[in-house]
């Protein structure tokens, strides 16, 4: 086990370095890895050919094959958790990679229908009363321009010329 210490104590996590007499690696992320988020699972091979197919397998079972190489979890779940390899066609496979999957704090902070339904409480008293304040004001300056008018309407004379 391997980890990080600063000058005043503080340490990092904990990382396990493997090292094998293996052709084949995957590439994946060592720390946990949050909740909606892409994810890449690279395979390489000391000796590279063009026509080689990779397949990648979670917890001992196929899940994807590639020309590539590579491997996308587009937006990666809980349920994506677990233990993954790769085996590259006449080129044997890699060890082992366990991919761990942290919740995302910040999604389920915002996105939660508590959260939601506090904003629209605390948040919809303020739009009304802007909206309303706006009302009263447009009103009033409709009423004083009317005046206005009134006004200079009022002090016009008309005479009729005969």
């Amino acid at each position: 086990m391997y980890w990080c210490q600063s000058g005043d104590g503080k340490t990092s996590n904990v990382v396990n370095i493997t090292i094998t007499d293996r052709d084949v690696i995957l590439q994946s992320p060592v720390l946990p890895v949050p909740t909606g988020s892409a994810v890449v699972l690279r395979c390489k091979n000391e000796t590279q050919s063009s026509d080689q197919k990779f397949n990648f397998y979670k917890d001992g079972r196929s899940i994807s094959s590639s020309s590539t190489g590579e491997m996308t979890i587009h937006r990666v779940s809980k349920s994506d958790e677990g233990l993954y390899m790769c085996s590259i066609s006449g080129g044997g496979q890699s060890a082992s990679s366990w991919l761990f999957v942290e919740a995302s704090p910040t999604a389920s902070r915002w996105c939660s229908f508590p959260r939601l339904l506090y904003c629209l409480v605390v948040g919809a008293p303020y739009l009304l009363s802007t909206i309303l304040l706006g009302l009263i004001y447009r009103d009033r300056k409709r009423a004083a321009q009317n005046a206005a008018d009134r006004r200079r309407i009022n002090g016009v004379v008309m005479e009729k010329v005969i």
